[in-house]
């Protein structure tokens, strides 16, 4: 077994494994809820990128929502149930060539502009 760990680990897939090793998710209550206790994304993954170089100068995080919807906001954002959201300004950065969604939990996706000093 490798020591490195992949980006996302899911919980189908840990399933699979477990049932390839003999286990059956039904034959034991306690692993059953163990099993159904483990996040879609357990490792935190990749975060997603944008060439902030075409994003205009007051826009100055990047964020994912519940969707996997990414949107640029002009001051740092609070996460909230589906997504995250400020008072300011925000807009959809579906437009943007250079967006990389990423692969981690929308939870874990804010990301800053390089060099941009905060709030």
């Amino acid at each position: 077994m490798s020591n490195e760990k992949p980006d996302l680990i899911e919980r189908d897939a840990v399933l699979a494994t477990l049932s390839g090793y003999g286990f059956d998710r039904f034959s034991s209550p306690e692993i059953h809820a163990a099993l159904v206790r483990i996040p879609a994304a357990t490792l935190t993954g990749t975060k997603p990128s944008i060439d902030w170089s075409h994003v205009a100068l007051e826009f100055n995080w990047l964020a994912l929502n519940e969707r996997g919807k990414a949107f640029i906001y002009e001051t740092r954002p609070e996460r909230h149930n589906f997504g995250w959201s400020n008072s300011v300004g925000w807009c959809s950065a579906r437009g943007f060539a250079s967006l990389t969604p990423g692969s981690c939990d929308w939870k874990d996706s804010l990301v800053m502009r390089p060099g941009y000093k905060g709030e």
